[in-house]
């Protein structure tokens, strides 16, 4: 492992009349299928070391020309005696390849590794396959071979003929995802998103192509370009140095971990693998391990940064990639994604987080063990530049107006009213339904306002006249059988009080009239 770059191994060479082998370092390239060793005449090529001739065997089958992401290469067909090891009883004979003569390699010149070892499951432009090869002449005991690449300089390894059992105990434990065409290890891509929720747009993006060979994530511009600007919203200092893309950052984990979904599962590629700290300036500097490249209409690259996540068995006799690793979720159809997320955005958000935790632990696998991201105070700040990680120069600030880096971002983002009830970070569908969903709500719980209120006055009204006819004396039929007599009774005493009242009156205005008389005679005197 060179930098987390460049994984190469030994590759063993052998010429009639002698027992001693000449040994290359050889990136073993899930992203190509000829094995070529640099000639002792070969100009441009990445390293001093060379194949002597004598160990090789030229036919006069011709020559042939490979153009790769990094540069090109040219030499002769040529057939030679080569194994993984150093024993000439365990190599294959008669085996087709390049004894390259020619390379244009820029940025790869003094390199530790000599050739390359294509390990696609088809052979390309007549090249004889390594892995089918092994297995036909008894090698190894099945067409397959197993990958598990670290970010440490020790413990990668590849295994021919199976998998590391020590790693993955059984087969069942692979997630198997079925080749999207026969060419390349290859997967359908289903989507790609910038944290569990942040979907990037992959509508013309069908498949994602799983190269060894390849130290990037490689992303058609107009992914990469929809990557940069999700990541310039969260409103860091960003630009494009020395090729790649970075922002200044407090550690790695300020950014968020990429999901990527091939065929029926979704797999995660951690801060840890697509994302370096160096130093610049004694400011800690973030870059990515991912570049836009239009390579191949339709596709994508899921290189090293992807590949170091998980184990990954390549089965060629059945076409198809197995991998292994702490996470792996399970969609069971195409058709249950969008469905099941229409029915999401129209519930509560409390009812999709729970239900979106449900899902993640009954299909997601994660390791006893499993590291825990480290607090910022825990990183221990250094002054000096990270010695593996590339020079760069200081980055200049990103204006989305006058972009000069790379093509210029989405408009400034206006400034969010802490006041505001919706979310504005959360998917647009999801606040839409929220807020629809709390209007209804709010409107019930007025109506049920309404009815408390008038089934508490009914109550209270049905109380009072209960307790009215309640504190009335009971009927007694015997009472109520003398009631008419009572009445007559009290009508007749009635009568004779106003009769009597009506004689008193009478005598009252007789003996009133009579006074007034006599007051009159008593006037008369006295004025006579």
């Amino acid at each position: 492992n060179e930098q987390n770059l460049i994984y190469y191994g030994n590759v063993y060479f052998w010429k009639d009349g002698s027992d001693k082998p000449d040994m290359l370092q050889v990136i073993m390239d899930t992203g190509s299928s000829w094995l070529w060793a640099p000639s002792s005449i070969c100009n441009g090529c990445p390293s001093d070391d060379s194949l002597e001739h004598s160990y090789l065997i030229n036919n006069g089958e011709g020559i042939k020309s490979i153009t790769y992401g990094s540069g090109s290469i040219h030499g002769d067909i040529v057939r030679g005696v080569v194994s993984l090891e150093n024993s000439k009883s365990r190599a294959i004979h008669n085996y087709k390849m390049l004894e390259v003569t020619s390379a244009n390699l820029p940025g790869l010149e003094g390199s530790n590794w000599d050739g390359i070892l294509g390990l696609l499951p088809t052979g390309m432009s007549g090249s004889d396959l390594f892995v089918t090869q092994l297995y036909k002449e008894g090698l190894i005991p099945e067409d397959s071979f197993g990958v598990k690449y670290t970010d440490t300089s020790e413990g990668s390894e590849i295994t021919f003929g199976g998998f590391d059992k020590s790693i993955v105990e059984e087969l069942d434990d692979f997630t198997f995802i079925d080749l999207f065409d026969d060419m390349h290890w290859s997967a359908s891509l289903e989507h790609a998103k910038y944290g569990p929720y942040g979907n990037l747009p992959t509508d013309e993006i069908k498949s994602a192509i799983l190269d060894s060979g390849t130290s990037l994530i490689l992303m058609p511009t107009s992914l990469f370009k929809a990557f940069q600007k999700t990541i310039l919203k969260e409103k860091k200092t960003c630009g494009l140095l020395s090729g790649y893309f970075g922002c200044y950052c407090q550690d790695k984990y300020d950014f968020q971990p990429l999901f990527f979904r091939l065929e029926n599962y979704e797999y995660r590629v951690s801060q840890e693998n697509y994302i370096v700290e160096t130093w610049n300036k004694r400011k800690k500097f973030c870059y990515f391990l991912v570049q836009g490249s239009d390579f191949k209409k339709g596709s994508m690259i899921l290189g090293d940064s992807f590949l170091r996540n998980y184990y990954v068995y390549h089965d060629v006799t059945n076409k198809r990639v197995g991998l292994y690793g702490d996470y792996m979720m399970y969609y069971r159809t195409k058709v249950f994604t969008p469905v099941f997320l229409t029915i999401l955005a129209k519930l509560e958000e409390l009812f999709f987080v729970a239900s979106a935790d449900y899902i993640t632990d009954a299909y997601v696998k994660k390791s006893d063990d499993q590291e825990k991201e480290p607090l910022i105070s825990d990183i221990e700040q250094k002054s000096d530049a990270d010695p593996y990680a590339p020079q760069i120069d200081e980055p200049e600030d990103v204006d989305p107006d006058k972009d000069k880096i790379f093509d210029p971002v989405a408009p400034v983002p206006t400034k969010i009213d802490d006041n505001a009830k919706d979310d504005p970070v959360a998917p647009k569908k999801f606040i839409k339904a929220k807020t629809v969903v709390e209007k209804d709500e709010q409107s019930d719980l007025d109506e049920d306002e309404n009815i408390k209120k008038q089934i508490t006055l009914n109550i209270k009204k049905k109380d009072l006249d209960g307790k009215q006819k309640k504190d009335e004396p009971e009927a007694n039929p015997e009472e109520e059988s003398k009631k008419p007599d009572q009445e007559e009774q009290v009508k007749e005493g009635e009568g004779d009080q106003k009769e009597a009242e009506g004689e008193q009156k009478e005598q009252e205005d007789q003996k009133e009239a009579e006074q007034k008389e006599e007051a009159e005679g008593e006037e008369n005197k006295q004025d006579e």
